[in-house]
C-alpha cells in the first residue's frame, strides 16, 4: 500500500472513519466491547439503534446504518481484514488488562 493509498495509517477514509467511531463514541465503544468482529458489530448497531432513544427522545436511526460522519457501516470500500484486526488486537489487550487486574486483586487478598 502506498502513502498516496492510505488515511491516517488506515487503507482508506472509510476504514479509519469507523474505527475512529467504534475506538471515540462511548455508546459505540461500549458495543465494540462487547462483540468479536466488525460484522457482530454492524448486526448489533443495527438491531439496537433502529429504535434506540437516548434520555432527550433522540431517535439514533441513522446510526443503525452509517457512521455520523456518513459513512456507510457496510460501505463495500472498507478494509475489512483491517477492522477485523482492530478487533482481535483490541481484545488481546482487553484480556492483558483483565489478567493485570485479576492478579492485582489477587495480590492485594494475599497481603
Amino acid at each position: 500500500m502506498s502513502a498516496a493509498d492510505n488515511y491516517n495509517g488506515w487503507a482508506n477514509y472509510q476504514t479509519w472513519n469507523v474505527i475512529l467511531w467504534m475506538d471515540n463514541d462511548e455508546k459505540l465503544h461500549d458495543i465494540a466491547l462487547k462483540v468479536s468482529s466488525y460484522k457482530e458489530f454492524r448486526e448489533a448497531i443495527s438491531l439496537l439503534y433502529a429504535e434506540f432513544r437516548d434520555d432527550t427522545g433522540y431517535l439514533y436511526y441513522a446510526l443503525a446504518f452509517e457512521t455520523p460522519d456518513n459513512v456507510a457501516w457496510n460501505d463495500s470500500s472498507i478494509c475489512m481484514e483491517e477492522v477485523d484486526n482492530w478487533f482481535r488486537c483490541r481484545g488481546v489487550l482487553l484480556n492483558y488488562k483483565e489478567r493485570k487486574q485479576a492478579e492485582g486483586a489477587k495480590e492485594k487478598d494475599d497481603s
